[in-house]
């Protein structure tokens, strides 16, 4: 709570500055006037810019594209964005006049704020209290799925333009390698190896968020985990079906193993 109310006192100071300084307008000096409605302006568009950077954090969130640990490598694909579309909004506000000095006062108070704005995200605690927020979520997600219904079983459209019909409760992983979609799942009691024509992310939204995506090309049921290794600061799981395979779990989403037993992850 105490973040909240120093945001609170920023943005508020922000604001009665801007209130104070259009009082003061009426001044007759023409200079002091102009000197006047640049600050006014650089505040207003301070307060924009720390919005937009707000709006565009919480977007990151919720679609849990935030690393799981700080960084500065990290930050910079969110920093960038919030950028991009901190300048767009100064677009709307005020469009870029002709001459060449509006256009270099606008590019330079842009970079200012957005810069100013990401070190304090970066230096202070607030991007690891927005990291665990994000990682949160996406774990709350992930159990509140696990409940969900899923279909009973899927069609897959084999690499010889046949059907095949796979039971959800019976597959083990899909993983794509060398671009080919492959399907590890049960059949008559032992594990077939399938090559499937289409997309993982088509098969994603039928089985997400049951079933857990632990690298982008990796798609997990986790019944048919056989065992979690950790090597050199990295996971990785074995799967039934394909003993011979580990799939390995970023970095990005170590906070995935919250989800998994501990008892059978294994140190190596």
């Amino acid at each position: 709570m105490k973040k909240l109310h120093w945001i609170f006192l920023i943005l508020g100071s922000i604001v009665t500055i801007v209130l104070i300084v259009s009082g003061i307008m009426n001044y007759n000096d023409l200079i002091m006037s102009l000197i006047l409605l640049d600050i006014i302006h650089l505040s207003l568009y301070t307060l924009l810019g720390f919005v937009m950077h707000i709006i565009v954090l919480l977007l990151f969130v919720y679609n849990g594209l935030l690393p799981s640990k700080k960084s500065v490598k990290g930050l910079m694909p969110y920093a960038l964005t919030a950028a991009a579309v901190t300048v767009s909004a100064f677009w709307v506000v005020k469009p870029l006049q002709d001459n060449i000095i509006s256009k270099i006062t606008f590019i330079v108070s842009d970079f200012i704020i957005c810069l100013v704005l990401n070190s304090v995200v970066y230096i202070t605690s607030f991007y690891e209290f927005v990291i665990r927020k994000q990682n949160n979520w996406i774990r709350y997600t992930l159990e509140k799925g696990a409940n969900r219904e899923q279909p009973e079983y899927i069609l897959a459209c084999t690499n010889k333009n046949q059907m095949e019909k796979i039971y959800v409760a019976n597959l083990s992983v899909m993983y794509v390698e060398n671009y080919d979609l492959y399907f590890i799942y049960l059949k008559n009691k032992e594990f077939q190896k399938l090559i499937v024509k289409g997309k993982l992310v088509d098969y994603e939204k039928k089985l997400l968020p049951r079933f857990i995506k632990i690298n982008r090309s990796t798609l997990i049921n986790r019944q048919y985990i056989k065992r979690i290794l950790w090597r050199n600061g990295s996971y990785s799981i074995v799967m039934s079906g394909i003993l011979q395979k580990e799939f390995p779990i970023p970095k990005s989403r170590h906070y995935l193993i919250d989800l998994f037993p501990r008892a059978i992850i294994r140190m190596e």
